[in-house]
């Protein structure tokens, strides 16, 4: 596509939820959007190694942490720091978003919800609008949660 860089081409491939194309727009060099292609992809060793190469690298603290929260199975403190750490609101409504999509696939309801609702308040603000679509996916989620529990007895 003309005028669109390969990364921003893979930032959009991400946003409409397509981790293998994503990964075809992604220089060989480290970057936490890699690491979030090979987790959508399932590639959990090759996201392992790659966030050791933006370790090595010195990365910014938004991107590790980032990174990081994507490979950890404690993500918390790590989404977060990337959450505080972000350079700028698409950036923040980023790592919410991620943050939130973890939260509501552990069932963790409230959590999530105080994740995505942000983010898609800034995708909208922005513009953004297959990210704004992502998250507001994600959310119309979240409440599914309670009647699913409700139907197999309270999970």
């Amino acid at each position: 596509m003309d005028g669109i860089s390969p990364r921003e081409q893979a930032l959009l491939e991400l946003s409409l939820g397509r981790p293998d194309a994503a990964l075809a727009y992604l220089e060989d060099d480290p970057d936490p959007l890699r690491v979030e292609a090979l987790v959508g992809a399932r590639r959990n060793d090759d996201a392992a190694e790659e966030l050791a190469r933006l370790e090595a690298v010195g990365a910014t603290p938004h991107a590790l942490a980032l990174a990081r929260a994507l490979v950890a199975s404690d993500f918390d403190a790590d989404f977060q720091t990337a959450v505080a750490a972000a350079p700028s609101a698409v950036d923040r409504a980023h790592a919410q978003l991620l943050y939130g999509e973890r939260l509501r696939r552990l069932r963790r309801r409230g959590d999530a919800e105080a994740q995505l609702r942000p983010a898609l308040e800034a995708f909208e603000r922005l513009g953004a609008t297959s990210w704004a679509a992502r998250a507001r996916r994600e959310l119309d989620e979240v409440p599914q949660l309670s009647r699913r529990a409700d139907a197999n007895g309270g999970l």
